[in-house]
């Protein structure tokens, strides 16, 4: 490895290393979540029959949710609320450049292995893996749900026979 590249290196695997950690949300099967919404915010409520209501929260209590759509509230009691997302806070381009920046730091991490000292045209290299990578990453960052859900019923997993 040159002296750039060794400087590079930690750098870059840092960066990917911020990007990539993990935001820690509310625990998504806690009612009491639902205490982050604010009142007007757009929300799906997915019922058990896995049928949606889509509208502006209006309230929750510790027995059910309510929900305006148009002019009429609707209430959904929380044994029949399968999960709660909210629709108006979309993170899809957030979701976007993290994956373009992913995939391009581990594209330009990938080209700096691959040439090493070996060749004379590493740059040409390092770049075209670079843009590889960012056009890997771009997509999956995109494919990430932008939608942040705040509450969701567990299924228990059937009984081993």
């Amino acid at each position: 490895m040159t002296d750039q590249t060794r400087k590079m290196f930690p750098a870059a695997l840092v960066l990917i290393g911020c990007l990539a950690a993990p935001v820690h949300a509310a625990d998504p099967e806690n009612w009491s979540a639902l205490s982050q919404i604010r009142r007007d915010e757009k929300v799906q409520v997915v019922r058990m029959n896995l049928k949606s209501v889509s509208g502006r929260f209006e309230s929750f209590s510790s027995d059910s949710i309510v929900v305006r759509q148009k002019s009429a509230d609707v209430v959904i009691p929380r044994s029949d609320v399968h999960r709660i997302t909210i629709t108006g806070r979309s993170k899809r381009l957030r979701n976007l450049a993290i994956g373009a920046a992913i995939g391009a730091g581990t594209g330009f991490v990938i080209g700096q292995i691959i040439t090493r000292e070996r060749h004379d045209d590493w740059q040409s290299i390092a770049y075209f893996c670079t843009m590889m990578g960012l056009a890997a990453g771009t997509p999956i960052g995109a494919a990430v749900p932008s939608h942040p859900t705040i509450y969701r019923v567990g299924i228990p997993f059937p009984p081993a026979k």
